[in-house]
Protein backbone atom coordinates (compact mmCIF):
# COMPACT_ATOMS: atom_id res chain seq x y z
CA UNK A 1 0.00 0.00 0.00
CA UNK A 2 1.69 3.32 -1.37
CA UNK A 3 0.02 6.76 -0.41
CA UNK A 4 -2.64 4.19 1.84
CA UNK A 5 -3.07 3.54 5.35
CA UNK A 6 -5.55 1.14 7.13
CA UNK A 7 -7.53 2.10 10.34
CA UNK A 8 -8.16 -0.58 13.04
CA UNK A 9 -11.08 -1.50 11.38
CA UNK A 10 -9.30 -2.33 7.89
CA UNK A 11 -10.62 0.63 5.69
CA UNK A 12 -8.56 2.35 3.62
CA UNK A 13 -7.43 5.64 3.42
CA UNK A 14 -5.18 7.94 1.11
CA UNK A 15 -2.79 10.04 3.11
CA UNK A 16 -2.97 12.09 0.23
CA UNK A 17 -4.63 13.60 -3.00
CA UNK A 18 -4.63 12.21 -6.25
CA UNK A 19 -4.99 8.91 -8.60
CA UNK A 20 -6.03 5.18 -7.01
CA UNK A 21 -3.58 2.58 -9.35
CA UNK A 22 -3.75 -0.83 -8.77
CA UNK A 23 -2.06 -3.01 -10.27
CA UNK A 24 -1.98 -6.75 -9.53
CA UNK A 25 -2.29 -6.90 -6.05
CA UNK A 26 -0.49 -3.74 -5.01
CA UNK A 27 -2.51 -0.60 -4.75
CA UNK A 28 -0.86 3.03 -4.55
CA UNK A 29 -2.40 6.93 -4.63
CA UNK A 30 0.28 9.14 -6.81
CA UNK A 31 0.51 12.32 -8.55
CA UNK A 32 -2.08 13.04 -10.53
CA UNK A 33 -1.34 15.71 -13.87
CA UNK A 34 -5.50 16.35 -15.26
CA UNK A 35 -5.53 18.36 -18.55
CA UNK A 36 -9.22 19.80 -18.37
CA UNK A 37 -8.71 20.15 -22.21
CA UNK A 38 -7.33 18.57 -25.62
CA UNK A 39 -3.83 18.45 -25.86
CA UNK A 40 -3.41 20.96 -28.34
CA UNK A 41 -2.07 24.46 -28.92
CA UNK A 42 -3.57 25.88 -26.04
CA UNK A 43 -1.46 23.15 -23.76
CA UNK A 44 1.15 22.80 -26.15
CA UNK A 45 3.22 19.36 -26.26
CA UNK A 46 3.02 17.44 -22.88
CA UNK A 47 6.30 16.24 -20.84
CA UNK A 48 5.15 14.64 -17.44
CA UNK A 49 7.20 12.40 -14.77
CA UNK A 50 3.38 11.63 -12.98
CA UNK A 51 0.49 10.13 -14.71
CA UNK A 52 -1.46 12.11 -17.28
CA UNK A 53 -5.39 11.91 -17.58
CA UNK A 54 -6.36 13.99 -20.66
CA UNK A 55 -10.26 15.21 -20.32
CA UNK A 56 -9.91 15.41 -24.00
CA UNK A 57 -8.42 14.86 -27.40
CA UNK A 58 -4.53 14.80 -28.80
CA UNK A 59 -5.02 16.61 -31.36
CA UNK A 60 -2.71 16.70 -34.65
CA UNK A 61 1.05 17.45 -34.31
CA UNK A 62 0.97 16.68 -30.98
CA UNK A 63 3.00 14.35 -28.57
CA UNK A 64 2.29 13.43 -25.11
CA UNK A 65 4.92 11.89 -23.45
CA UNK A 66 4.83 10.63 -19.85
CA UNK A 67 7.06 8.18 -17.25
CA UNK A 68 3.79 6.51 -16.00
CA UNK A 69 0.28 5.84 -16.97
CA UNK A 70 -1.95 7.98 -19.52
CA UNK A 71 -5.83 7.95 -19.92
CA UNK A 72 -7.33 9.75 -22.92
CA UNK A 73 -10.37 10.73 -22.58
CA UNK A 74 -11.83 11.28 -26.50
CA UNK A 75 -9.37 10.26 -29.12
CA UNK A 76 -5.69 10.40 -30.88
CA UNK A 77 -5.62 12.03 -34.26
CA UNK A 78 -2.21 12.21 -36.27
CA UNK A 79 -0.38 12.73 -33.10
CA UNK A 80 2.60 10.90 -30.57
CA UNK A 81 1.73 9.16 -27.16
CA UNK A 82 5.07 7.52 -25.35
CA UNK A 83 4.01 6.23 -22.29
CA UNK A 84 6.32 4.60 -19.75
CA UNK A 85 3.37 2.44 -18.29
CA UNK A 86 -0.24 1.05 -19.73
CA UNK A 87 -2.15 3.59 -22.04
CA UNK A 88 -6.04 3.82 -21.70
CA UNK A 89 -7.61 5.44 -24.44
CA UNK A 90 -11.42 5.77 -24.08
CA UNK A 91 -11.83 6.99 -27.73
CA UNK A 92 -9.97 5.70 -30.37
CA UNK A 93 -6.52 6.26 -32.89
CA UNK A 94 -6.57 7.47 -36.23
CA UNK A 95 -4.34 9.11 -38.56
CA UNK A 96 -0.92 8.16 -40.60
CA UNK A 97 0.80 9.99 -38.18
CA UNK A 98 -0.56 8.64 -35.00
CA UNK A 99 2.39 6.58 -33.01
CA UNK A 100 1.73 4.93 -29.68
CA UNK A 101 4.46 4.12 -27.36
CA UNK A 102 4.12 1.90 -24.50
CA UNK A 103 6.29 -0.86 -22.48
CA UNK A 104 2.59 -2.16 -21.12
CA UNK A 105 -0.41 -2.59 -21.98
CA UNK A 106 -2.79 -0.74 -24.01
CA UNK A 107 -6.73 -0.38 -24.84
CA UNK A 108 -8.62 1.80 -27.28
CA UNK A 109 -11.68 1.80 -28.50
CA UNK A 110 -10.59 1.33 -32.36
CA UNK A 111 -7.65 2.03 -34.61
CA UNK A 112 -7.54 3.39 -37.92
CA UNK A 113 -4.09 4.05 -40.35
CA UNK A 114 -2.09 4.79 -36.79
CA UNK A 115 1.13 2.76 -35.56
CA UNK A 116 1.13 0.57 -32.53
CA UNK A 117 3.94 -0.40 -30.59
CA UNK A 118 3.83 -2.02 -27.24
CA UNK A 119 5.76 -4.84 -25.10
CA UNK A 120 1.77 -5.85 -23.60
CA UNK A 121 -1.03 -6.56 -24.01
CA UNK A 122 -3.08 -4.83 -26.87
CA UNK A 123 -7.26 -4.84 -26.28
CA UNK A 124 -9.35 -2.83 -28.77
CA UNK A 125 -12.75 -2.65 -28.40
CA UNK A 126 -13.68 -2.66 -32.24
CA UNK A 127 -11.66 -2.80 -35.14
CA UNK A 128 -7.91 -2.39 -36.43
CA UNK A 129 -7.99 -0.81 -39.67
CA UNK A 130 -5.05 -0.02 -42.50
CA UNK A 131 -2.84 -0.19 -38.98
CA UNK A 132 0.83 -1.19 -38.21
CA UNK A 133 0.34 -2.96 -34.71
CA UNK A 134 3.81 -4.60 -33.00
CA UNK A 135 3.16 -6.85 -29.46
CA UNK A 136 5.69 -8.67 -27.55
CA UNK A 137 2.46 -10.28 -25.93
CA UNK A 138 -1.22 -10.34 -26.67
CA UNK A 139 -3.70 -8.62 -29.24
CA UNK A 140 -7.75 -9.03 -28.54
CA UNK A 141 -9.53 -7.47 -30.81
CA UNK A 142 -13.31 -7.38 -29.53
CA UNK A 143 -15.66 -7.91 -26.90
CA UNK A 144 -18.42 -9.12 -25.98
CA UNK A 145 -20.74 -6.23 -26.76
CA UNK A 146 -18.80 -6.08 -30.02
CA UNK A 147 -21.00 -7.69 -33.11
CA UNK A 148 -18.63 -7.25 -35.60
CA UNK A 149 -14.69 -6.80 -34.42
CA UNK A 150 -11.76 -7.30 -37.40
CA UNK A 151 -8.39 -6.70 -38.38
CA UNK A 152 -8.10 -5.66 -41.97
CA UNK A 153 -5.38 -4.14 -43.76
CA UNK A 154 -1.78 -3.38 -42.61
CA UNK A 155 0.52 -5.55 -40.64
CA UNK A 156 0.01 -7.33 -36.84
CA UNK A 157 2.97 -8.44 -35.20
CA UNK A 158 2.42 -10.19 -32.08
CA UNK A 159 4.50 -13.10 -30.01
CA UNK A 160 2.00 -14.76 -27.56
CA UNK A 161 -1.93 -14.72 -28.80
CA UNK A 162 -3.98 -12.73 -31.27
CA UNK A 163 -7.73 -12.97 -30.77
CA UNK A 164 -10.16 -11.39 -33.72
CA UNK A 165 -13.34 -12.84 -35.10
CA UNK A 166 -12.53 -11.34 -38.54
CA UNK A 167 -9.13 -11.10 -39.74
CA UNK A 168 -8.74 -9.61 -42.85
CA UNK A 169 -10.75 -8.77 -46.14
CA UNK A 170 -11.36 -9.06 -50.49
CA UNK A 171 -12.09 -5.12 -49.51
CA UNK A 172 -8.58 -3.90 -48.63
CA UNK A 173 -5.32 -4.39 -49.01
CA UNK A 174 -3.42 -6.99 -47.94
CA UNK A 175 -3.16 -8.13 -44.09
CA UNK A 176 0.08 -9.53 -42.68
CA UNK A 177 -0.12 -11.39 -39.58
CA UNK A 178 3.45 -12.29 -38.11
CA UNK A 179 2.71 -15.01 -35.06
CA UNK A 180 4.88 -15.72 -32.80
CA UNK A 181 7.44 -13.36 -33.79
CA UNK A 182 9.02 -10.37 -31.03
CA UNK A 183 9.38 -6.87 -32.79
CA UNK A 184 12.56 -5.82 -32.93
CA UNK A 185 12.27 -2.16 -31.69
Amino acid sequence: LDGLHKDDSGRLFADLDGALIITGTNLAIVDLLVINSDVGPKTGNIHSAIPVHVKGHVEPGFILECEKEVVIDNNIEDATVRAGSDIMINGGIRGMKSRIYSPSDVRVAFVENASIYLNGRLIVNGSIINSIVASNDTIIVGDEKTKHSMVVGGEIIVNKYLEVSELGSDAYLKTIVRLGVSQED
